[in-house]
């Protein structure tokens, strides 16, 4: 029942990221990659979307030296 239930959230983040993808313009998304988890689960899922990105670390100073 979880694996459905986080399935299913999966499923709608990537609909969602394809839909807004018209707003991003013909250069698509520009993705601020921190390398934390957050930053891993969002890249994941603008792949596979399948929607046109760039990704750029962006180091926030506030990652523990072992992400760095």
């Amino acid at each position: 029942m979880i694996n459905e239930m986080l399935k299913n959230k999966v499923e709608i983040a990537i609909k969602a990221i394809q839909h807004y993808s018209e707003f991003a313009g013909e250069q698509g998304y520009y993705l601020a990659f921190s390398g934390g988890k957050d930053s891993i689960v969002i890249k994941k899922l603008a792949l596979e979307s399948g929607v046109k990105f760039d990704s750029w670390y962006n180091n926030t100073t506030i990652d523990p030296p072992e992400l760095v």
